[in-house]
């Protein structure tokens, strides 16, 4: 291996992670617009059993690899944790400051256009005991719907460079330790970061800790830095093996089936009573089957788009690139968006909103 790697950019990374971000926008919006709307649902878009949040953090772990790896064979690991607590600290202010203008919008529509509205996401509880929720969103304990995955990539930037200087020395070590690390969770099922509010008979998700486990999500990132390490910096080449395409294609084949169900069962077709109890498929540990799931699905993906495939300079491709090139920005004006439209939502009524979408379907 020779200090002087030069790394050329993949635009499949930007333009999934682009993609990824966009999904999670309208996802986020379709989630908080539910009251108002409809029949059609983004969710539906979702592949099976993994969803955009796994191909976001994969592939952030993944520029993580090549950019911070090639730093750290070039310096030490000082200057290369400095760097890593560098965009924590972005991260962390971004946070606050996404918080800020989430508790402002609600603010400022409850003033002036809604005096009766009811906070979204769980921003309410601010406003119940500030001081105290001020404190707790200062140490990430406190963060309302759609923020709380900013507090995971905090953590993620703060341990990766351990993990990333113990794959210079020995990188099987690094992916055994980082899934020791995963076993956790699962193994004691409320080993978590505490988020407030804590008490537990509440329906929201962030009472029985952090949305995004860091426990479990960090062996995903991991894995991602283990695999764009090893394939740029020690020559791994991953087989184009027919037998594990026909498997990653049978099991997303078989993720397909919850989702299609579930379509029929909005729409009143059909009548289920297993809809999202698959097994091992939670989202807040990270659980095994999603795993196997997303794996699948990279595979395939890596083998019908191969590196520098012509489709990634194209004209649809470019602007869904640049987005995964400002991911950070993409990301936090989403959550702000997604706030200011299902206030604006509230605002204008269902009545009004509905009489809109017919005139503009007729036009």
């Amino acid at each position: 291996m020779t200090d002087n790697i030069r790394i050329k950019r993949d635009l499949r990374i930007d333009f999934f992670r682009g993609l990824a971000l966009l999904i999670i926008v309208a996802t986020h919006i379709d989630l908080f617009s539910q009251k108002f709307y409809f029949k059609f649902s983004f969710k539906w878009l979702h592949p099976g059993f993994s969803d955009a949040a796994e191909i976001f953090v994969f592939l952030s772990g993944y520029v993580y690899g090549l950019v911070y790896y090639k730093f750290l064979i070039n310096n030490n690991f000082k200057k290369l944790y400095f760097k890593s607590f560098l965009r924590a600290t972005q991260f962390y202010i971004i946070n606050l400051v996404s918080l800020f203008i989430i508790l402002a919008l609600f603010g400022l529509f409850q003033q002036f256009f809604v005096h009766n509205l009811v906070a979204a996401g769980g921003s309410g509880y601010f406003f119940e005991k500030p001081q105290l929720s001020l404190v707790y969103a200062s140490i990430m304990i406190y963060a309302p719907a759609l923020i709380n995955v900013l507090p995971l990539f905090i953590v993620l930037f703060l341990c990766a460079p351990f993990f990333l200087a113990l794959m210079r020395k020995n990188r099987s070590w690094a992916l055994i330790i980082s899934f020791a690390l995963y076993l956790v969770p699962h193994i004691f099922k409320s080993f978590n970061l505490p988020a407030y509010p804590f008490d537990f008979s509440q329906l929201y998700p962030w009472s029985r800790g952090w949305a995004f486990n860091p426990f479990a999500w960090q062996f995903l990132f991991v894995c991602a830095m283990y695999i764009s390490v090893s394939i740029k910096f020690f020559n791994l080449k991953i087989p184009n093996n027919k037998a594990l395409l026909i498997l990653s294609v049978i099991i997303l084949g078989f993720a397909t089936i919850p989702r299609i169900t579930f379509i029929l069962e909005k729409f009143g077709l059909m009548q289920t009573n297993w809809i999202g109890k698959v097994p091992l498929s939670g989202k807040r540990a990270l659980e095994p089957t999603r795993l196997v799931h997303f794996f699948s699905l990279l595979y395939l993906v890596r083998f019908i788009f191969p590196f520098e495939h012509k489709f990634f300079r194209s004209k649809i491709a470019k602007p869904i690139i640049r987005c995964g090139q400002n991911s950070l920005e993409v990301f936090s004006f989403g959550i702000i968006l997604t706030y200011f439209s299902y206030y604006m939502l509230v605002f204008i009524g269902i009545n009004e909103l509905n009489s809109y979408l017919l005139t503009f379907v007729s036009w």
